[in-house]
């Protein structure tokens, strides 16, 4: 259904680091669920699992940032000119939404921590403190994340 033309595909750099992140994406939101059936008093070394989420959310927040300098200096291919006009619409609403999770989903676990008084290390890095800490605060945004990690899910199955 490509008009006898050979199908165009993204540039190398985007390729890769959509795998990359989905690995991560995927991996983080099934060990988002482990780590929140872990209780504390049963589980001494439940924060090493959190350090270890935060870590990878932040690098998320890294890697889409490069993904997008990358879709501003390559070509991206066309749709498909024969599709429907709502399946143009959806698809190009699914991918701008999930490029709107992979930044706000770790920076709502950003703001989630600091809010309730934790660090968040990036790896070795300590990320500077944005917020005073505010544990109603903390509350929301523990629930919001929750919710963005469950409605990302449906749109990663959206995009598939």
């Amino acid at each position: 259904m490509h008009n006898n033309k050979e199908f165009e595909k993204y540039h190398i750099s985007l390729r890769i680091l959509h795998w990359v992140m989905s690995i991560i994406i995927i991996g983080m939101i099934f060990f988002g669920w482990y780590m929140a059936s872990l209780d504390f008093e049963t589980v001494p070394n439940k924060k090493y699992f959190i350090l270890f989420h935060k870590s990878f959310g932040v690098l998320v927040m890294i890697l889409v940032c490069i993904r997008l300098i990358c879709r501003f200096f390559t070509k991206i291919p066309a749709l498909d000119p024969s599709y429907p006009l709502y399946i143009k619409f959806s698809s190009k609403l699914v991918h701008t939404l999930l490029y709107c999770y992979m930044i706000f989903l770790p920076l709502n676990g950003i703001l989630m921590s600091q809010y309730g008084g934790y660090k968040v290390i990036f790896f070795l890095y300590e990320i500077p403190v944005l917020v005073e800490k505010n544990p109603e605060m903390a509350k929301i945004l523990r629930q919001w994340h929750e919710y963005l990690a469950y409605s990302l899910i449906f749109f990663i199955f959206l995009h598939l």
